[in-house]
């Protein structure tokens, strides 16, 4: 098909020449099904390229026939945005995705009724595109409408829409599992199952695929709640499903059994993580293997574009060296980055003083437990140190000076390379009255460059000013700023 459409495209070129008005539509109707064959077949740039030329037709075309021009353009900016969203360029695809939603909206207030499966999908493709965006809230609403719209199709024509509806439990249950609503989750992933079963029964083996992207959120549902065998014996399945699936059409489903590897890897890391079993290592090692024996039987699909493949590349080697090395060192380790990782991320979302200075006092324990478990750890001590840097910025920000500058002065002493945990030990020193020892520190850093274009002496200058805006004071303030605006 492929093949044929790029030659009909030449001919088209050919006749708009004799009569552009008659010929336009049917040239940018093909560059647009060429760009869907491109999308499908991974090749984003070619289909970016078409999809561009068929809306910059169809908007000429306009004036001639406004309906039928805005339908057209519609529909192809939601596949351009979708090009968008795979590139992993969020703002752009939702930008096209509105466009695309405002002129259906037009289009169904004139003729109500007739744009509603067209609005329906655009809606959905925002409430996807917001669920990965990290926007729960607005993806949610998005997901909403445009169910409401396909459960009243589904209830005028079943046949033609169940499909769709299906689809749409399924997203509302993939948002639902991300953002541990697990009630919902459950109750929508349950009906877009029993939706999809009644359709498998009718078509056998035509919605293997989508039945595969349902069990697998119910497998990621048990893995975030804590049931790592239920969730291995999900991931498990649909590797086996995805296997079939990719014999049949490897360009869609070969990217989607290896994210199923992916699921089954990240399990056997955390259980060894969690457990110091180094006996998985070895289970760990065939699955990798198997996995880089798939990529590379698909070089051309390895190497997509896309967000998701350039992610499972990237994902691929950290495995290969996790499973490597993963002896009981190793695993104690990672365990404790992990963890301190995790601990640290809250802390930074937190917006209460003490529950981050908490939570980055657990960082700072389990980095130090680690590290007296692994003496002379260059990872672990680098890490200690910068765990400690933000436990002082956390003590200082509390007004907790002398802590803050106890902290960071052991920092130093397992980071001594990290030259800006030097800032908040100049402000710590600064409230608690040693200017002296401050001036020491802002005459040996101040002139030096800091990040970019920036200096030491501007970040101390502000590092003062922020700790003033919360509302601490000291007369060696007013002193320090105008010893380091005047030097």
């Amino acid at each position: 098909a492929r093949t044929v459409m790029e030659e009909a495209l030449g001919v088209q070129l050919e006749l708009i020449k004799t009569d552009s008005v008659l010929f336009l539509p049917h040239l940018a109707m093909l560059l647009e099904n060429l760009g869907h064959i491109y999308y499908n077949q991974r090749e984003l740039r070619k289909a970016q390229a078409h999809y561009e030329q068929a809306i910059f037709i169809w908007r000429d075309l306009v004036a001639h026939n406004p309906e039928g021009a805005y339908a057209k353009a519609a529909s192809t900016l939601g596949a351009l945005a979708l090009v968008y969203r795979d590139y992993g360029q969020p703002a752009q695809a939702d930008t096209l995705f509105r466009q695309s939603l405002f002129l259906l909206r037009q289009l169904a207030a004139q003729q109500p009724g007739k744009y509603d499966a067209d609005l329906a999908t655009t809606l959905g493709n925002l409430g996807l595109l917001y669920s990965d965006w990290a926007d729960a809230a607005t993806a949610d609403d998005w997901l909403r409408e445009s169910g409401a719209i396909w459960q009243q199709l589904f209830q005028a024509n079943p046949l033609t829409y169940q499909p769709d509806l299906a689809r749409n439990l399924q997203n509302r249950g993939r948002l639902y599992v991300m953002n541990g609503q697990w009630a919902l989750a459950d109750s929508c992933l349950g009906e877009a199952m029993n939706l999809y079963a009644e359709l498998e029964a009718q078509q056998p083996g035509a919605y293997q695929g989508l039945i595969a992207a349902t069990l697998n959120l119910q497998g990621v549902r048990f893995e975030k709640t804590g049931k790592p065998l239920e969730a291995m014996r999900i991931y498990e399945e649909v590797i086996g499903m995805r296997e079939k699936l990719a014999a049949r059409n490897p360009e869609m489903y070969e990217p989607e059994l290896w994210t199923s590897y992916m699921n089954v890897l990240v399990l056997l890391k955390n259980r060894m993580l969690a457990t110091g079993d180094t006996s998985l290592r070895s289970e760990g090692k065939k699955l990798w293997q198997e996995l880089k024996t798939r990529m590379d039987a698909h070089p051309d699909i390895a190497a997509g574009e896309g967000e998701l493949i350039q992610s499972i590349r990237k994902d691929v080697g950290y495995f290969e060296a996790f499973f490597a090395n993963a002896d009981a060192d190793f695993l104690t380790r990672e365990a404790a980055l992990a963890a301190a990782n995790f601990y640290e991320e809250n802390a930074g979302r937190s917006g209460k003083p003490e529950e981050r200075l908490a939570l980055q006092q657990l960082a700072v324990d389990t980095l130090r437990a680690a590290f007296g478990k692994l003496k002379g750890d260059s990872t672990l001590s680098l890490r200690l140190g910068q765990a400690l840097g933000g436990l002082g910025t956390y003590a200082a920000f509390a007004g907790d000076f002398e802590k803050a500058e106890s902290s960071v002065r052991e920092a130093l002493q397992y980071a001594p390379g990290e030259s800006w945990l030097f800032i908040p030990l100049a402000s710590s020193l600064v409230f608690q009255g040693k200017l002296e020892a401050a001036k020491t520190i802002y005459m040996e850093w101040m002139n030096k460059p800091y990040y970019k274009d920036d200096t030491f002496k501007n970040i101390f200058l502000r590092d003062l000013q922020q700790l003033e805006a919360l509302g601490f004071s000291h007369p060696a303030v007013e002193e320090a700023r105008a010893f380091l605006q005047k030097e």
